[in-house]
């Protein structure tokens, strides 16, 4: 497998002032093609920007630094009618509320017409035969096309976002906070769906979300994020074996775990940096339990620890 997509110091930013707040600082990473990746982070952490910056989903005025490689092109860079011809077709994406990226006077099959239409040429049977075939691999009643986004519970419009995005036939989906709102039972269903997509549609997925148990069943490897940095990047399961970098440690210990008997539950102290004027050093320091004289004073760089993990914390330095 090759690299689908690859992060060089890329940089987004937002003016706020006669100051620029940036919401992804530097972050560099390369997902492969068939990878179910995580990107992991508390709110406001930088994933959601990330992930519209992917089909440059930004506002005009957005500054941008580095580069955003989709198949070896500069996503960045292009214009836009390449972008028109990359978004949905080539990437999809599904946001984070589903009922509110449908529009509530069109019945289900006209989002679909308009979306298989915009794209390929064909006939109106066409595309509806097309969503319903989708409809069918994601396990969703065809029926479902003739509803309004109202009748829909949060469960199937989830689904049929995903329906949508697959109409398409992308090669990379990005899915942002995919359980939010869902109920246990529906979690469960629907993370069971997201694996199963990645072989039947030959997909590349990156999941954005806050939530461990999502990354820890669903994905190859998880991105962390802390203040719009990677500050780890590691195979799921050496992350959640033998973590690395203090806050994904904290992380793990504000999260209930009952299969350890003596397991004591912490809360993470503190809140994240103010992006706007970001602390000296390591941004994570003034609520690292392990924190060092050197880590206020001097920012780290990332460390590749092995072949397949880097980390960025003056811990692992030498």
């Amino acid at each position: 497998m090759g690299i689908l997509i690859e992060a060089r110091d890329l940089r987004v930013g937002y003016e706020v002032g006669e100051k620029v707040l940036w919401a992804v600082d530097r972050v560099s990473f390369s997902i492969e093609e068939g990878e179910i990746f995580g990107v992991l982070g508390e709110s406001g952490c930088g994933k959601t920007t990330l992930a519209l910056s992917f089909l440059k989903l930004l506002p005009a005025e957005t500054k941008l630094e580095g580069k955003l490689l989709f198949e070896s092109r500069n996503v960045l860079e292009l214009q836009e009618e390449d972008l028109r011809r990359l978004r949905g077709k080539e990437i999809g994406i599904i946001f984070q509320e589903p009922i509110t990226s449908l529009n509530p006077i069109m019945r289900i099959k006209e989002h679909f017409l308009d979306t298989i239409r915009a794209h390929f040429d064909i006939l109106e049977d066409e595309a509806l035969n097309i969503a319903s075939s989708t409809f069918n691999a994601i396990g969703i009643p065809s029926s479902i096309l003739n509803f309004y986004p109202f009748e829909l519970s949060h469960e199937q419009a989830q689904r049929v976002l995903i329906a949508l995005a697959l109409a398409l036939k992308p090669k990379l989906l990005i899915i942002d906070e995919p359980t939010n709102a869902l109920d246990i039972v529906d979690q469960a269903g629907f993370l069971k769906l997201i694996v199963s997509l990645r072989k039947s549609f030959k997909l590349t997925i990156v999941l954005m979300t806050r939530d461990l148990g999502v990354v820890a069943q669903t994905t190859d490897r998880v991105m962390v994020m802390y203040a719009g940095e990677v500050i780890e990047i590691a195979p799921t399961r050496e992350l959640f074996g033998a973590p690395l970098h203090p806050y994904f440690k904290a992380l793990l210990f504000s999260a209930p775990n009952l299969d350890l008997e003596d397991f004591e539950l912490r809360s993470l102290e503190g809140f994240p940096s103010d992006p706007l004027n970001p602390p000296k050093g390591c941004r994570f320091h003034p609520r690292c339990f392990e924190a060092m004289d050197i880590c206020g004073m001097k920012e780290p760089k990332v460390y590749k620890v092995s072949k397949s993990r880097l980390v960025k914390c003056w811990k692992y330095h030498g």
